[in-house]
């Protein structure tokens, strides 16, 4: 449920639209059967009084949350083949994404396998609390702790300077259902 605006803006002459919303058009295009998506999604009545604006509160707090221990390792899983054709048809704008924007982006299939984003494509990260709420429907974040696997960069880094990351779990909707999970993960402001 990322914030839109009532006209959405362009790029290259072209509408942009948030990354669930290309998702969940996809996976219309690909015909997959409602009975294919993951769980239903209630009806929010203060989303819908909201139209056409989805705005989500922020919910970490750096000062006051837990930093929650790194996230567990995905484990390896098998991908609906439909599914996978979506990934491999979006994950060249999750790579554009990722160069604009610093954060690593992941598209999980409804049962929360990596479709598309980065070499994890094929693992399951079911297991990983953030991704089990987006499955359930709900949007979910954590402040998790980095333990980097490089010593440190010899200058700053914008990428990899800080010890806490954000991770963020977005549902995406499709037909009242859950159709998969936009999840992406970037550095704290100030951790």
């Amino acid at each position: 449920m990322a914030i839109t605006a009532s006209r959405p803006s362009t790029c290259c002459g072209r509408p942009r639209k948030p990354f669930r919303i290309v998702y969940a058009d996809a996976v219309r295009a690909a015909g997959i059967a409602p009975e294919r998506l993951g769980t239903p999604i209630s009806a929010d009545p203060a989303r819908d009084n909201n139209y056409p604006y989805q705005p989500i509160e922020p919910q970490l707090d750096l000062a006051s949350d837990n930093v929650m221990p790194s996230r567990p390792a995905a484990v390896p899983a098998t991908a609906d083949p439909d599914f996978a054709a979506i990934g491999a048809k979006l994950d060249g704008i999750l790579d554009e994404a990722q160069k604009t924007t610093l954060a690593g982006f992941r598209l999980l299939d409804p049962h929360g396998v990596v479709i598309a984003g980065g070499g994890e494509v094929g693992q399951s990260f079911v297991a990983v609390e953030e991704v089990r709420q987006a499955l359930a429907g709900a949007y979910a974040s954590e402040l998790r702790l980095r333990i980097p696997d490089q010593p440190p960069p010899p200058l700053y880094s914008v990428s990899r300077g800080t010890k806490v990351r954000v991770f963020v779990a977005l549902p995406v909707e499709l037909d009242g259902r859950v159709a998969g999970v936009v999840y992406m993960r970037t550095r704290s402001l100030l951790g």
